[in-house]
């Protein structure tokens, strides 16, 4: 049965209309009743009304004492609330620092009292600044009736139920920003979708044993363009034309410690210019036939030839002849590059085989590392130890890591494309180059083996040549379609000496091939 609570106005309305029955009282007898009672109507019998006999009425009775007294306040509906099954007690308002005071006291508080208790082993005032420290986190004061003042003028704070306190809330977020500022967020590498800038050089061979294309430390970039060949300096974005032979170049070089420029020709001549005055230095004759590999090592040059030899030059004595030849190659070397520490020398020929060379042991390779199944061209040593990068051509395609200590194989993957030129980069990463099928650059991982960081799908011929920055964090290719283009290889570092807004993107040109910038 369902119960309806009346409304204020139908509950007054009720009380005014329907008499209120009304109980004797035990002070009155039953003479006050037959005083007060009503003469019978003849032919009917008497009956004494009595508060008993009235029915009950149909709706509740209402809900204040007398009906003809208005409610006060009007009658509010029921509301009903609902309780969680966990009690959380809140003491926003109240102030437990000073309840803690009274602690110390039997009584209001007193300064007198605090300072006599003080005294002994079993203080009351040590235990209630001690319980106060527990549970609000509040230091220990010198004086509890000093603090006294001061907390009334407080804001009040937080509870006892609180998870840290003050102190350790603010510890807890100096070392969150502390720690913030020591390790800041790493952010996601991303690396350009085409390269920076692109120049035009008409006459760039598209011959996979060639090495046509260097930077030196100064910031000037070599290109061998047929017979020519062209300066660009980075920094200035000034082209010009170092010289015009008769004989095709098929690889060039710079030395480290001047600004010589080695030359290696198709007719096996070694010549070396000096780009400060613009002039010859020396012609070196030994090779029969072409010279396509280059390296100098502190003052001296090494060149490798389609005769199968590598020559040992030393042009500071003048004489123009080799000081010593190293044999072991059956077919055409193609790739030369010397070890940071210059105590190694690694040589790839036609055939595949690799081969390290000691200066102790001139005459004799020092080690046969392996072989590859195609022309090993890709040559580099790794700045951080003594690891060497080696890549195979078209039936190959592969790159491989060699521990020079031990001469064992430690990595190989499979690139599915012919592996033109390998360098490595600023933050220990191997660049690679590629040919046939996929024409394409590749940065590879070689923590814990090599795995491929990212692909640059732009060229549409093959990369056959690159030459890295004096930095190491960008790289120049020149491809097969007679183009130079300038990636950034390392986009989370800062810039190389090239970038898109220095005065390189307007090329100069005195008498040079690269005089058109295309991007």
């Amino acid at each position: 049965m369902e119960c309806t609570v009346p409304s204020a106005s139908e509950a007054y309305e009720y009380a005014l209309r329907t008499p209120s029955p009304r109980r004797p009282s035990a002070a009155r007898g039953s003479a006050s009743e037959a005083q007060h009672a009503e003469a019978p109507v003849e032919g009917q019998h008497a009956e004494v009304p009595s508060w008993e006999s009235v029915p009950p009425p149909s709706t509740p009775r209402c809900p204040w004492p007398s009906p003809l007294t208005p409610p006060r306040t009007p009658l509010k509906q029921l509301q009903f609330c609902e309780y969680s099954d966990r009690l959380i007690p809140s003491r926003a308002g109240s102030n437990l620092e000073t309840g803690f005071d009274w602690l110390t006291e039997n009584g209001p508080p007193n300064a007198s009292t605090a300072t006599t208790s003080a005294k002994g082993d079993g203080d009351p005032a040590a235990f209630a600044r001690l319980l106060r420290s527990e549970l609000l986190g509040l230091s220990s004061p010198a004086s509890v009736g000093t603090e006294r003042d001061e907390l009334s003028l407080r804001t009040p704070e937080r509870g006892l139920f609180r998870y840290k306190s003050q102190a350790e809330e603010a510890e807890t977020a100096l070392l969150s920003a502390s720690t913030c500022l020591e390790t800041p967020r790493k952010v996601a590498r991303r690396f350009p979708s085409a390269p920076y800038k692109v120049l035009s050089a008409p006459g760039l061979e598209d011959d996979y044993y060639l090495n046509l294309l260097d930077w030196s430390l100064d910031d000037n970039l070599a290109v061998g363009l047929g017979r020519d060949v062209d300066l660009w300096n980075a920094s200035s974005g000034r082209a010009t034309r170092l010289c015009e032979l008769e004989t095709p170049v098929c690889s060039l070089r710079w030395s480290r410690r001047s600004p010589h420029l080695a030359l290696g020709l198709a007719d096996g001549d070694v010549q070396i210019w000096d780009i400060a005055v613009g002039a010859r230095l020396q012609n070196l004759q030994g090779h029969r036939r072409r010279t396509c590999a280059l390296v100098w090592a502190d003052g001296e040059l090494f060149s490798g030839s389609q005769d199968t030899s590598i020559l040992r030059w030393d042009p500071r004595e003048g004489n123009g002849r080799p000081t010593q030849r190293l044999a072991g190659h059956t077919e055409e070397v193609c790739g030369l590059s010397w070890s940071d520490d210059l105590q190694l020398l690694a040589s790839g020929g036609n055939e595949g085989q690799v081969y390290l060379w000691s200066p102790a042991q001139p005459l004799a390779a020092a080690r046969r590392l392996g072989c590859h199944t195609a022309a090993c061209k890709a040559l580099e040593w790794s700045p951080r130890g003594a690891l060497l990068a080696t890549g195979g051509g078209t039936a190959d395609r592969t790159i491989r890591l060699w521990n020079a200590s031990t001469g064992t194989q430690t990595s190989m993957v499979e690139t599915d494309s012919q592996v033109c030129n390998l360098a490595w980069s600023q933050d220990g990463e191997l660049v690679s180059t590629h040919g046939f099928s996929t024409c394409e650059i590749n940065v590879w991982k070689s923590q814990g083996g090599l795995s491929r960081l990212h692909v640059f799908q732009w060229h549409q011929a093959r990369v056959l040549y690159m030459a890295m920055s004096p930095d190491r964090q960008s790289a120049v290719v020149g491809t097969g379609n007679e183009m130079l283009c300038f990636w950034h290889l390392a986009p989370k570092g800062p810039k190389a000496s090239l970038t898109p807004g220095s005065s390189c993107s307007a090329t100069i040109s005195e008498g040079s091939s690269l005089s058109r910038t295309i991007r």
